[in-house]
């Protein structure tokens, strides 16, 4: 059960309980998913719920699995929506703005979007390069018991595999400059720079 209600393709539930099924994720979000470490992952689920208690009153979404003593006081469903974010700005003790942003993205792209040192941006930039950024993950899967690579390794590498494997011109491949910033978004969920024992995270 718990691991329907927070994932980023939970049925997300309206106040009154008749709630519509988020949008399937999309290829992007389940890569990003896919490489973030377990604690990464935590840390999102953690963010999606505070987010689930400021739209709906419960950290699960719905009355149906409501929490004892929930909806509290500060998120019953007729406060105003500006409201009840100010009250979890308060609670957590960070800005308005973060919890606006979490909301934000959470709306957007679900419990993806909530995985920390994740741009905004990064999303929506990396899904013409979907094929690109999944090549370039198994590439980096497959150094766990090599020595580190570098982007450079991870992008070269990508290219020729993608061109031996469906010709040249076929599948988008990112410019140099491009692929770096999709790489360094990997990165942030599955480090290239750390010591090889943190590599294990990366092992789906």
């Amino acid at each position: 059960m718990s691991e329907l209600m927070f994932t980023e393709r939970s049925r997300f539930l309206s106040e009154d309980g008749l709630g519509e099924p988020e949008r399937l994720a999309s290829p992007t979000t389940n890569l990003l998913w896919s490489a973030a470490t377990e604690s990464a992952r935590d840390e999102a689920r953690g963010r999606a719920a505070h987010v689930r208690e400021v739209l709906t009153g419960y950290r699960s979404g719905t009355a149906l699995a409501a929490a004892p003593h929930e909806p509290r006081a500060s998120y019953l469903a007729h406060l105003p929506r500006g409201t009840r974010e100010r009250a979890k700005a308060k609670e957590l003790g960070v800005g308005l703005r973060t919890i606006e942003r979490w909301v934000s993205r959470y709306e957007k792209d679900g419990e993806v979007g909530l995985l920390p040192h994740l741009r905004s941006a990064t999303l929506c930039r990396s899904q013409r390069f979907e094929l690109f950024a999944q090549v370039a993950l198994d590439i980096m899967r497959e150094q766990v018991d090599k020595s580190r690579p570098t982007k450079d390794f991870v992008f070269r590498h990508t290219k020729a595999r993608l061109i031996g494997t469906y010709g040249a011109d076929v599948v988008p491949i990112p410019s140099k400059t491009r692929a770096y910033e999709i790489l360094a978004e990997l990165d942030k969920v599955c480090p290239l720079s750390l010591a090889m024992t943190a590599w294990t995270a990366c092992r789906i």
